[in-house]
């Protein structure tokens, strides 16, 4: 374990190990949104480096997978939330590893809540908000921050009138233009059209969205694409912290798709960037600042961007759960700041008792 005393100065772990041998955890990871398989990598990076046998041990660390049926498995045992909520400490912290769905979505979190328990991770309203692509950008906008060009659309709209969608996408500007799935994540479901065939194509070929859910369609910005971790405030700051920024350089695909994101030789990541100015990343660690507060993020997150080579930083998108596996880039951001993966896990969990139960 890293020594407290190289712990960056902003870290609540710094003079708190003792606290640590106190600690219960209870990681909770699976779920039932098309990013299942990411979160099952998560979790399970996440809990090795918990029980480590080389470090302090916890005062108890549990495992929570929650199952594609939506019971809790702990241990042996598949129950309903309500069921393994009573199996689990008291005083555990909810280390959440979720992505997506209702487990980024604020569902779990309003359940934690008005249980009593404590968790790591933004609130219901802030989770609910920033899994909301369209919602999330309209938000930001209104604050004054650079979003891409874009036009969103309900499928059934698309199915009774695609020429008027495609007019507006066209009047966007020249592509390519990317579809989103509005509540997705770790770009399923997600794909490129360069033209007007491309367009109807990938639009004749979505999936079913969910109940209420909107798909949205951006015009591909040429820059540098980046991402800003946010550590929350300390003391009596107001602003959170930002971490090193990394620059994602994606390989055959051309942008960071499934592939480029979690494969073992997709794309390459660059902490700090090896194409931007240190001016240029102070601008976007602000622009991800001015985010944070627009949102009502708190405890920690990670923003996407894309920065072209002039002009403002564009948001992409907001992460209130980013992913916690050997090739994410909180994590990485994190141990350039002084900070490895394991204590970043210790201090998101003491940060959440810090701010006690909602």
């Amino acid at each position: 374990m890293t020594e407290i005393s190289q712990l960056p100065t902003w870290s609540f772990l710094s003079g708190q190990a003792n606290r640590v041998a106190e600690l219960s955890v209870a990681v909770v990871y699976g779920g039932r949104s098309s990013e299942r398989e990411v979160s099952l990598r998560s979790g399970e990076a996440v809990l090795a480096a918990l029980g480590r046998s080389d470090a302090p041990a916890l005062g108890s660390l549990t495992g929570v997978e929650v199952l594609p049926d939506g019971r809790w498995r702990v241990g042996e045992h598949s129950l309903t939330p309500a069921r393994a909520l009573e199996l689990l400490p008291s005083d555990a912290v909810f280390l959440i590893a979720l992505h997506g769905g209702e487990g980024e979505g604020g569902v779990l979190q309003g359940f934690l809540e008005i249980s009593g328990r404590v968790h790591t991770g933004a609130g219901v309203a802030a989770s609910a908000l920033c899994l909301d692509k369209v919602r999330a950008r309209h938000v930001c906008a209104a604050f004054g921050l650079t979003v891409a060009p874009g036009h969103s659309f309900r499928t059934d709209e698309w199915k009774s009138d695609p020429e008027r969608h495609w007019k507006a996408v066209e009047a966007l500007g020249s592509g390519p233009w990317f579809l989103k799935p509005s509540l997705g994540g770790s770009s399923v479901s997600m794909s490129v059209a360069h033209d007007r065939a491309g367009f109807f194509a990938a639009c004749d070929a979505l999936p079913a969205l969910q109940p209420g859910e909107t798909l949205l369609v951006e015009q591909a910005i040429r820059g540098v694409e980046v991402t800003q971790g946010l550590v929350g405030p300390v003391g009596d700051a107001v602003d959170p912290v930002p971490l090193p920024l990394v620059e994602i350089c994606p390989k055959g695909a051309g942008w960071f798709d499934f592939h480029e994101k979690y494969s073992d030789d997709g794309a390459q990541e660059f902490c700090p960037p090896r194409n931007l100015a240190p001016e240029r990343q102070a601008q976007v660690a602000r622009a991800a600042q001015r985010a944070w507060h627009a949102l009502g993020l708190t405890s920690y997150a990670r923003l996407d961007f894309l920065v072209p080579e002039a002009g403002e930083p564009v948001l992409l998108e907001a992460n209130t759960l980013p992913g916690f596996t050997s090739r994410s880039l909180f994590p990485l951001a994190a141990k350039v700041a002084g900070l490895p993966y394991r204590e970043l896990c210790l201090e998101l969990c003491l940060r959440a008792l810090a701010q006690g139960p909602a």
